[in-house]
């Protein structure tokens, strides 16, 4: 098996023809952290293609016999973000299967573009299960930050749908520290109304002089 130095030396060097081989050793590898070194240097040098392509990746996910595989092969697809993996990932998402279905979200998480919000608020929203909720909840606050064509109008309206599920202090942190990135009126409103939450109104306050600070009443 190749070692982690020797992987990690591939991450900076390897074009995407080096990609069949390194998912081979991915699919090989028995050690753990072996394997994530592998699939973090398999992910950027797919990425470096002009157009990343995954196909290989999702069929060896629908090939993988065992879990471990599986999971790898998600983290994978959402290094990438690549359009073709999001049918693979929301069909995780419901899979019965825990780890398979907190493995997703974390995917989702990665996004480098818009797509899987209305995915990771449905999660959010309407998932029995609390560690994936919050899970879904910071991974929604990660990919809006991520660039889009989105108006800051619809930004805050995204952030206003999210606030009322944000029941903890860190994740009403997070979508605080957005609110002014995007200085609108309405963003003005929800730190203000944000600022009766005494666990986090010390935030609240300083995000709303922070959107005041561009003018905005």
């Amino acid at each position: 098996e190749p070692s982690q130095a020797a992987i990690r030396a591939l991450r900076n060097a390897a074009g995407p023809e080096q990609a069949p081989a390194l998912l081979a050793a991915v699919l090989k590898i028995q050690n753990a952290n072996d394997r994530r070194e592998a699939a973090m240097t398999l992910a950027s040098v797919i990425k470096r293609a002009a157009k990343p392509a995954l196909a290989p990746v999702l069929a060896a996910y629908h090939a993988a016999p065992d879990k471990q595989t599986r999971l790898t092969l998600i983290d994978v697809m959402g290094q990438v973000s690549a359009a073709d993996a999001l049918r693979d990932l929301r069909a995780a998402l419901k899979d019965p299967d825990q780890e398979i279905a907190r493995s997703a979200i974390l995917g989702l998480s990665a996004w480098q573009t818009p797509e899987p919000l209305p995915d990771l608020l449905d999660v959010a929203r309407n998932d029995s299960n609390p560690t994936r909720r919050i899970l879904a909840l910071r991974g929604y606050t990660k990919v809006i930050a991520a660039p889009s064509d989105r108006s800051p109008a619809e930004s805050v309206a995204l952030l206003k749908q999210l606030w009322p599920l944000a029941k903890q202090q860190p994740e009403k942190r997070a979508i605080l520290a957005l609110l002014p990135l995007y200085p609108t009126a309405e963003a003005l409103h929800l730190a203000n109304t944000a600022a009766a939450d005494p666990e986090v109104a010390r935030e609240a306050k300083a995000a709303a002089d922070n959107i005041r600070a561009f003018g905005v009443q």
